[in-house]
């Protein structure tokens, strides 16, 4: 690997303009006044070794400043993804709370949220989960809330789908405290009382407004967001978040998800 690599963007970029304006000149013999000193020597030898063999000065500012775009290029990249952990460890590790970055992301949107989730806390917790959305919810009344959420069918459970269905409405109604209802969709295929057709809808995910999106190994569950380990990605891409929205709502146009009727 070139030792240019070890540089960032702001080094690369100041390496270019000494060499441009001839404030640098070959034979090199100190960059410390434009590179970390300890970096001196190893790009001494290569900028030399460059202009040794044949390369002229412009060529190499060229090269210079390509590479300066596409470490700067890397390094917006990564200003916009972060690691999400839940877990006791949490503190010692370069990354964000769960539970902190999803209560964040209820507070930034102001057109829709998406929310998937495979498992959800009942009663309570369920409320406590959901409760500063709720308000949000009730104090933006442009903000549209969609839930995907998985219904379960217990093992050796044979009653009417309807009745399945009837029972997680009523659950939910008692964890959700807003004035206006989300809208929520279930993949019907969870209630099926055939085992080797039956599937569930099993992703993690929330994404706002075309803007962020965020993946996760985590419910939305107490558990899952404040003592188990879990490990997400905030991703704040507007592509990424489109995508993903079109995504969810051609599940809906293609009538694999159904809506749940709350009212």
């Amino acid at each position: 690997m070139s030792p240019f690599h070890s540089l960032n963007y702001r080094a690369l970029t100041t390496l270019a303009d000494a060499l441009e304006t001839h404030r640098l000149c070959f034979p090199l013999l100190a960059l410390d006044s434009f590179i970390p000193a300890s970096h001196n020597d190893v790009i001494i030898g290569e900028l030399s070794a460059l202009y040794e063999s044949g390369m002229r000065v412009e060529q190499i500012v060229y090269l210079l400043r390509l590479l300066a775009e596409e470490k700067y290029a890397t390094e917006k990249a990564s200003e916009q993804i972060d690691l999400v952990w839940t877990g006791q460890h949490l503190a010692s590790l370069k990354s964000r709370a769960t539970s902190i970055v999803i209560q964040e992301l209820f507070s930034l949107a102001q057109d829709y949220i998406f929310i998937c989730s495979y498992a959800l806390d009942r009663g309570e917790k369920g409320e406590n989960l959901f409760r500063e959305l709720a308000i949000r919810m009730d104090n933006i009344p442009t903000l549209n809330v969609v839930l995907f959420l998985n219904l379960n069918r217990s093992l050796n459970d044979a009653r009417a789908e309807s009745i399945l269905i009837q029972e997680f409405a009523q659950t939910f109604r008692k964890i959700w405290r807003g004035k206006r209802w989300p809208t929520i969709f279930f993949d019907p295929r969870s209630l099926s009382t055939k085992k080797d057709s039956r599937a569930c809808l099993h992703a993690k995910c929330i994404v706002i407004d075309d803007q962020q999106l965020f993946v996760t190994s985590a419910n939305f569950t107490e558990a899952a967001q404040e003592r188990n380990l879990e490990l997400g990605i905030l991703l704040k891409n507007s592509v990424k978040a489109k995508t993903l929205r079109s995504q969810l709502e051609s599940l809906i146009a293609d009538n694999v998800l159904r809506k749940l009727v709350l009212e």
